[in-house]
């Protein structure tokens, strides 16, 4: 509680589970990197990068295993779209405590139902995490701040603070990408008003098999074709 405070009052500093008194300089750029303005969205649209290119690999559509057919999917992360959304696409959405409707996911009812009336849609609830939201809005505070610092007229004392600010935000970014591997391996899954089972620690692999359910219910009458056509689009 007592760090918690110092941190508050930008007497220390934090880097994971480690902190650091600051000198008066420190300071003042800490309290300046903490008064930053985050755009509205801002942090749940890093977050839908982090986890649809670092944690996905960026892939945008799904072949089904039945046809060999691919199937684009529009990406968001708390609604927000992540890259081009387009009608008539597959959603894979992520749901996250930095949502202002997390809240509604909570339940897993409320979740079956929404899938159910939102066809087409794989929905991911993230396991509420406090930390995620502090780490990502600092993370999103110090690259924006170092950004705007035109480092050629200032003092050599300021640069040295602005490079350490900026190798403790390469640190943090890395941490916050393994807790969300984490936080994925906990994730809840919902598709076609079921919550689902998909098995496995890979991340890909468990979206892999989420859309398959989803293809299957979304396109009962799939299997109905006996001949694909090697060029059908």
């Amino acid at each position: 509680a007592s760090l918690t405070r110092l941190e508050s009052e930008t007497l220390i500093a934090r880097n994971g589970d480690l902190y650091f008194f600051l000198t008066d300089e420190e300071r003042d750029i800490g309290r300046e990197i903490k008064n930053t303005i985050v755009p509205s969205g801002a942090e749940e649209r890093e977050l839908g990068k982090l986890l649809f290119e670092d944690m996905l690999g960026d892939h945008r559509k799904h072949t089904y295993s039945v046809t060999k057919r691919d199937f684009s999917f529009n990406r968001l992360c708390d609604d927000y779209p992540v890259g081009h959304k387009l009608e008539g696409n597959l959603e894979v959405a992520f749901t996250s405590p930095l949502g202002d409707s997390y809240a509604d996911y909570s339940d897993d009812a409320r979740c079956i139902l929404y899938t159910s009336a939102e066809e087409g849609r794989v929905l991911i609830r993230l396991p509420d995490d406090k930390n995620l939201g502090r780490e990502l809005r600092t993370y999103l505070q110090t690259e924006s701040y170092v950004k705007t610092k035109h480092t050629g007229s200032l003092p050599e004392t300021t640069k040295r603070i602005l490079r350490d600010r900026t190798d403790d935000n390469r640190t943090r970014r890395s941490r916050i990408v393994e807790n969300l591997k984490s936080l994925l391996v906990d994730a809840s899954y919902f598709s076609s008003g079921n919550k689902l089972d998909v098995g496995g620690t890979d991340p890909k692999s468990a979206l892999g098999e989420a859309l398959e359910y989803l293809i299957q219910n979304a396109y009962p009458k799939m299997g109905f074709i006996e001949h694909l056509h090697p060029n059908a689009k």
